[in-house]
């Protein structure tokens, strides 16, 4: 999910700033340079270029889409095409098709939301809401507020066929960002409280064109939207009338399952060529090792299905099979009890051991741009003001160590995981990868007793990321969702 914190750094020659973020299932877009001469990218290039398979799809880390007015910092894009439902091209491009650069890939969030006016020609069909679906008593559209851990997402939800790489994902719920500042129906106050003021609508907002939401689970709303059952809470979907001319006109709704914004990977159609099988059920993500001084760019892959394809004399496709005797560290899933129970809130975390504190909401999160820990003893970069978020700026860099378990059963299933932490501050100018990034979270947002193992972990490990599905045959699959590395 998105957040940022801005703060200044005096180091640059060009415009500079810096953007951190801490908190549970986060995304986050740090963007350094302006875009001029003097901040041109121009470091390495890591990774081997990608090879084309029937279960995977190219990764880059680098300097953003067009458009944007500065650098990123770790951010993992990808290309997603997004067809009318049954325009896919099968002999050709269809002009009932659009192919959007630069959508980040986020393991931290559900669900495909895509820049509206990048397939505005696409002509894509409306979620349609019945008129028992709302308070108003009218049919409607659906439009949907998805906060992150600051700022968020307003707009339209509508169906598709999405593909990703060779895969398809047909008729997939996916939302529309409302980037027209002249739309009749703008975010209405209460998602305005929501997404603390920063409706992101906008290329240089977000970072990127669009979110690949990928995460443990497949719909990104559930149970809690099915019966509008909003109280304590913001609403998160809405029925609008065709014809509104405010958001003062839609009302709270009840929305199904199948009509939910939907995790695309869980959404794969069957392949005839590997047993009718789908890949389906969770993702392996594949990022090289990077040098200390970081990279310019990296190429990596994202392959999709877990144990659902083996070594193939063919070529065709790229063995997606956990290693023998592979941990998997299981994601937290008794939602009702955890907090009451174990006096600690584990759902969809694993638990973090480090410097003596066990940290209960830990996850990974491609969507989160460092890695996010509290240690008062590691020097930050500047003074800022107070519950904000900071990088940390030590001398030289730091080995450091913490081990990864269960979210719901501390302990078991433990990994040691060994990490850096590097000088932000010390960030060349034409690098948009580093393993090093690290930063304290804000006390602000309830995310200082959070770690957010961020894209930088992710970099020279082969990690296995499950989609939880209550109805899986295996049963590794409908237990709960788990990480393997």
């Amino acid at each position: 999910m998105l957040c940022r914190f801005d703060f200044p750094l005096a180091w640059a020659i060009c415009l500079a700033c810096l953007a951190a973020c801490g908190g549970g299932d986060s995304s986050v877009t740090t963007l350094r340079c302006s875009a001029s001469p003097d901040c041109s990218v121009t470091g390495p290039t890591v990774g081997a270029p990608f090879v084309q398979k029937v279960n995977n799809m190219e990764v880059t880390v680098d300097s953003g889409p067009a458009h944007l007015f500065a650098m990123p910092t770790n951010v993992l894009y990808a290309n997603v095409t997004v067809c009318a439902p049954g325009a896919r091209p099968t002999d050709g491009p269809s002009t009932k098709c659009a192919t959007i650069d630069h959508v980040q890939v986020d393991t931290g969030s559900v669900g495909l939301r895509i820049l509206a006016s990048k397939v505005a020609a696409l002509g894509l069909v409306p979620v349609e809401l019945s008129s028992s679906a709302g308070t108003a008593g009218v049919a409607g559209q659906a439009h949907e507020c998805y906060p992150f851990v600051v700022g968020g997402l307003w707009g339209p939800t509508a169906v598709a066929d999405v593909g990703l790489g060779e895969q398809w994902a047909s008729a997939l719920p996916l939302q529309l960002i409302q980037d027209d500042p002249g739309a009749a129906v703008q975010a209405p106050l209460d998602c305005f409280n929501a997404v603390n003021g920063q409706v992101l609508s906008s290329v240089s907002a977000l970072g990127s064109n669009g979110i690949l939401g990928i995460g443990s689970v497949t719909l990104d709303c559930g149970a809690l939207c099915l019966d509008k059952h909003y109280v304590n809470s913001y609403v998160q979907y809405y029925s609008c009338p065709p014809a509104a001319s405010s958001a003062l006109q839609c009302t709270p709704a009840a929305v199904a399952a199948n009509l939910q914004v939907f995790n695309p990977v869980a959404a794969l159609g069957k392949d005839p060529n590997n047993n009718n099988l789908a890949d389906n059920n969770g993702v392996v993500l594949v990022l090289p090792a990077l040098p200390e001084t970081g990279a310019a760019k990296v190429n990596g892959e994202l392959i999709f299905g877990i144990n659902t394809r083996s070594t193939d004399a063919s070529k065709r496709s790229i063995s997606n099979q956990l290693a023998a005797g592979a941990n998997r560290i299981q994601l937290g899933v008794d939602w009702q009890n955890s907090l009451s129970t174990h006096g600690f809130d584990s759902y969809l975390s694993v638990t973090t051991q480090y410097n003596g504190n066990t940290i209960y909401n830990s996850y990974l999160d491609t969507g989160t741009n460092g890695l996010f820990f509290s240690d008062s003893a590691i020097a930050r970069c500047a003074a800022v003001a107070a519950g904000e978020a900071s990088w940390y700026c030590p001398l030289s860099a730091l080995s450091k160590s913490a081990t990864v378990s269960d979210g719901d059963r501390p302990g078991q299933n433990a990994a040691k995981v060994f990490f850096t932490v590097g000088n932000a501050g010390t960030l060349a100018q034409s690098i948009t990868a580093l393993a090093g990034m690290a930063g304290a979270p804000a006390a602000s947002d309830g995310s200082a007793a959070s770690f957010s193992w961020g894209l930088p972990f992710f970099y020279g490990r082969r990690v296995s990321l499950s989609i939880w599905d209550l109805a899986a045959r295996d049963p590794i699959f409908s237990t709960s969702p788990w990480y393997s590395f």
